[in-house]
């Protein structure tokens, strides 16, 4: 079993301490409101040679998805609790990423939630900036409208190209 303190980043301290593993741009993926943390596990057991990362911003869902790799342990994955626009900006280096995920987010329809939308937030240049070259996003969404919309802010960096399944 790892200890949780080891599966855990903390928001509060910056850059990435991996006890010494080479965290290269050819090995970290990262998925986006994980959830319970079941997708993030998966990618961590089916590339073990990667680093997996997942950022939630929900402590319950963080601590249940840290447990699951503590009790399983999964030496691959780790968790960090905050908001991802900050959380890939600050603690990922450029082009360090090779493929960031989101699998069905909250597209936060109403207009006051609009804050909490990553298609107006810079999330762009920011996703543009930890990618590695040709690294991917790959967002899967039942929400056409939200789909359209972050590919229209995608689409307005230079940096990334969009294709639309």
């Amino acid at each position: 079993m790892r200890r949780l303190g080891d599966i855990v980043i903390q928001p509060a301290k910056t850059g990435l301490s991996m006890s010494g593993r080479n965290v290269s741009a050819e090995n970290i993926l990262v998925e986006l409101g994980f959830g319970n943390g079941e997708f993030t596990e998966h990618l961590a057991r089916k590339n073990p040679d990667s680093l997996v990362f997942g950022i939630e911003v929900s402590r319950s869902c963080a601590l249940k998805a840290a447990v699951r790799a503590s009790r399983h342990s999964i030496p691959n994955m780790y968790v960090m609790c905050g908001d991802a626009r900050f959380l890939l900006r600050e603690y990922f280096s450029d082009d360090s990423i090779r493929k960031v995920f989101m699998n069905f987010p909250c597209p936060w329809p109403k207009l006051r939630h609009e804050k909490r939308r990553l298609t107006g937030t810079g999330f762009a240049q920011d996703l543009a900036s930890v990618l590695k070259m040709h690294g991917e996003y790959e967002l899967t969404t039942d929400v056409e409208k939200f789909a359209v919309e972050m590919a229209d802010a995608l689409a307005g960096n230079a940096a990334l190209e969009v294709k639309m399944a």
